[in-house]
């Protein structure tokens, strides 16, 4: 419920766009809720996967710079944004990935080999736009897509001091 409203009041997002993946959780009265001008919202019927929520959003968007971020993120603040914008504004880095404190995780020991698979990144808009049909046919594996395509550019990693994910469990009680 927080997570798009930090986005929405975040002064450097010019357009937070919300992709509904045929979600069968609350998002979808969440989002009714929410009445804003930076606000583009695309709802898919079915489950469609990350890679294609990614490359729908990534086509809608207008703007060059992306940030993206996962929507079971608890404690985005103005201060994570920076860090992943900034460095892509000022042309310091060609892709940034943030990832929550490790130490903090509960599943710390598998987390830490699998960080650069954050969803929490920033980077060019034309960097990616090539990438668009692999990722629409893509259900997972779209951070490795980027990644890849990323492996001779700059790119920062980085710890996002008291950012937490959701678990799998705690969001379906496994």
């Amino acid at each position: 419920d927080a997570l798009p409203i930090s986005l929405l009041n975040y002064d450097l997002i010019q357009q937070v766009i919300v992709v509904d993946d045929g979600s069968t959780d609350k998002t979808k009265l969440i989002l009714d809720r929410l009445h804003h001008e930076k606000l583009n919202l695309i709802r898919l019927e079915s489950n469609h996967g990350k890679g294609c929520a990614l490359g729908l959003a990534i086509q809608e968007s207008q703007n060059d710079l992306l940030c993206f971020v996962d929507a079971d993120i608890i404690g985005l603040t103005d201060l994570h944004l920076d860090q992943l914008i900034y460095p892509i504004l000022t042309d310091t880095f060609d892709m940034t990935i943030g990832y929550p404190p490790l130490n903090r995780q509960r599943h710390n020991i598998i987390f830490n080999y699998f960080k650069w698979l954050s969803g929490e990144r920033a980077l060019k808009r034309d960097s990616v736009l090539p990438l668009v049909n692999e990722m629409l046919n893509a259900k997972y594996g779209v951070e490795t897509i980027i990644n890849y395509h990323h492996k001779k550019k700059v790119v920062r990693m980085f710890e996002l001091e008291s950012l937490f994910h959701r678990l799998k469990q705690d969001k379906y009680g496994f």
